[in-house]
């Protein structure tokens, strides 16, 4: 039926599928338009040193005395589990 349908009509097969390609994609192009404005392409990275990072994370844990405060919580947290048992 739809063959007799496009034979009797004076057109080609494709200006018939044509339209509706057409707003397939533009249906699509408007429903991931958000999706492939975000898309990266390149990325530059910067070389990071992570030994360097630990330490001054280290040295800041010292100077700033957190240390110390672990050391005096785990000591009285320690004492206060052996009086309660």
């Amino acid at each position: 039926m739809l063959l007799t349908i496009l034979v009797s009509i004076d057109t080609t097969p494709m200006q018939l599928v044509s339209p509706l390609l057409m707003e397939i994609s533009t249906y699509f192009q408007s429903q991931f338009a958000p999706v492939t404005q975000g898309l990266v392409l390149a990325q530059q990275f910067q070389n990071t040193d992570i030994l360097g990072n630990i330490q001054s994370g280290w040295t800041d844990f010292l100077q700033t005395g957190k240390a110390g405060t672990l050391a005096i919580g785990l000591v009285l947290g320690y004492m206060i589990r052996g009086i309660t048992r």
